[in-house]
């Protein structure tokens, strides 16, 4: 038995759960656990379950569940779990959320592949090389940001990246690069929620990409738009 692991956003409605539990059963697949949460304020639904199945193939069990994810126009990836997610972390020149998630994947916290860093400094290129992590330098500007926006871009593509992960990235990302990784890129930062002004922080927070975390680490969601919080918190 392989295991594998559904991933689905759509607009909410009725029966979705039981529809595809149904299209798994259909499979053979045992499921191993699955959680699902409805967003009231974006009327989205989502769902992960773990699941075993006696194929060895994604694309076949991405071809049975194709009629239902098109009836609900839902957005879905089915991974083998031993096919682990190649990710790109964009980084500036300060070190400590870098080392935060190289730590986390040398325990084995972090089940991915990190495929390359990129900086728009120098400064940590002997701490990535040194873990034999594929290091790209592309500095931005003012004058070069159209042409360092087309150079991740194209990172993204050499090295098929899944996930996007900014770690304490002090620039702006481009609505292009946020398009192309739509729910795959997060940003990290260790601090919590520095730049609310006045009170209910965590609505704020979530109007503006994100939504309430544990500490000391806190993501967010990277929109294309400057906003007066620099830093948010994770949706789940």
């Amino acid at each position: 038995m392989n295991e594998f692991i559904l991933t689905l956003n759509c607009s909410d409605g009725r029966g979705m759960v039981s529809s595809f539990a149904t299209d798994l059963v259909e499979l053979e697949a045992n499921i191993i656990a699955s959680k699902q949460l409805t967003d009231h304020a974006t009327n989205t639904f989502v769902i992960l379950t773990d699941f075993e199945d006696h194929l060895d193939d994604p694309q076949e069990i991405i071809d049975h569940l194709a009629s239902r994810v098109h009836e609900f126009g839902a957005r879905f990836r089915v991974p083998r779990v031993d096919d682990r997610s190649r990710v790109m972390i964009p980084v500036s020149k300060d070190d400590h959320c870098l080392l935060d998630v190289l730590n986390r994947h040398h325990s084995g916290e972090l089940a991915a592949h990190m495929s390359v860093v990129v900086f728009n400094h120098q400064d940590l290129r002997d701490i990535v090389e040194r873990d034999g992590i594929e290091f790209r330098h592309v500095p931005v500007s003012p004058e070069t940001r159209v042409h360092g926006d087309e150079e991740l871009l194209s990172l993204i593509e050499e090295f098929l990246i899944h996930l996007g992960v900014l770690a304490r990235h002090m620039q702006t990302i481009n609505p292009n690069v946020c398009d192309r990784l739509a729910g795959r890129i997060i940003d990290i930062h260790h601090s919590f929620l520095p730049g609310i002004k006045d009170g209910w922080p965590y609505h704020q927070a979530w109007e503006r990409g994100g939504s309430s975390s544990a500490r000391p680490r806190t993501t967010r969601r990277p929109i294309s738009t400057k906003i007066r919080s620099s830093l948010t918190t994770r949706r789940p």
